[in-house]
C-alpha cells in the first residue's frame, strides 16, 4: 500500500511578492516530490493561505515507519 508524508505550510497572500515567493517556494517543493493537496485561507478575510501537501515515501522509507 502507497504511504504518504504529509506537511502543511502557511503564506502570506497580501501582494505580488507573496505570490512569487509562494510560487518559488511550491516550485523548489515540487521538484523534491511533494504536491499540492488543497490551499485554504487561514480565516475569513485573511492575507495567509494554509497549503497542505503530501509525498509518496519510497518503500525503504514506508518500511522503516511501519516498523516504528
Amino acid at each position: 500500500m502507497k504511504q504518504f508524508e504529509n506537511e502543511v505550510m502557511t503564506f502570506k497572500n497580501g501582494s505580488a511578492r507573496d505570490g512569487v515567493k509562494m510560487r518559488d517556494t511550491l516550485s523548489e517543493l515540487g521538484l523534491a516530490g511533494w504536491e499540492v493537496v488543497s490551499v485554504v485561507p487561514c480565516d475569513l478575510g485573511s492575507r495567509e493561505l494554509m497549503v497542505f501537501l503530501k509525498r509518496e515515501l519510497d518503500e525503504a522509507a514506508a518500511s522503516q515507519e511501519d516498523a516504528a
